[in-house]
C-alpha cells in the first residue's frame, strides 16, 4: 500500500512540473530571420538585402531574454507575452506561430522562422 502510495505522489509531482513547464515561457521561443521592413508605412521587404539587412534576426529565449542582432545591431531585451524590454523603451509585439513583428519610431519588422 505504501508503495502504491508513493507512486501516486511521484505521478501527481511529475504532471505538477509538466503543467508548469518549468518555468520556461511560451510564446515566440526561437530565432527569426528579418523578412519584411516598413518605414514611415512604405514597404521596403524587397530591398531588405540591398539594404544591409538580411542578417538581421531575433532571438527569444525561453527564460524571457532574447537578443536582437545584425549587422549594426547588438541589442539584448526581455519579453513577455505582450512586449519587448530593451531596458529603454518597451515595444508591443505580435507573434504568430512562425512570425513576430513590431514597430519603433516608424520602422515595422517582421522576422519569420
Amino acid at each position: 500500500m505504501k508503495k502504491i502510495a508513493a507512486l501516486t505522489l511521484v505521478l501527481v509531482m511529475v504532471l505538477a512540473l509538466c503543467a508548469c513547464g518549468g518555468g520556461s515561457k511560451n510564446g515566440p521561443n526561437g530565432s527569426y530571420k528579418l523578412s519584411g521592413i516598413k518605414i514611415d508605412g512604405e514597404d521596403y521587404s524587397d530591398y531588405i538585402s540591398m539594404l544591409g539587412y538580411d542578417n538581421y534576426t531575433i532571438t527569444f529565449n525561453s527564460d524571457g531574454t532574447g537578443k536582437l542582432t545584425g549587422s549594426d545591431a547588438n541589442v539584448s531585451f526581455k519579453w513577455d507575452e505582450n512586449n519587448i524590454d530593451d531596458g529603454t523603451d518597451v515595444i508591443p509585439y505580435t507573434f504568430t506561430s512562425n512570425s513576430v513583428s513590431f514597430e519603433t519610431s516608424g520602422v515595422e519588422m517582421t522576422f519569420t522562422k
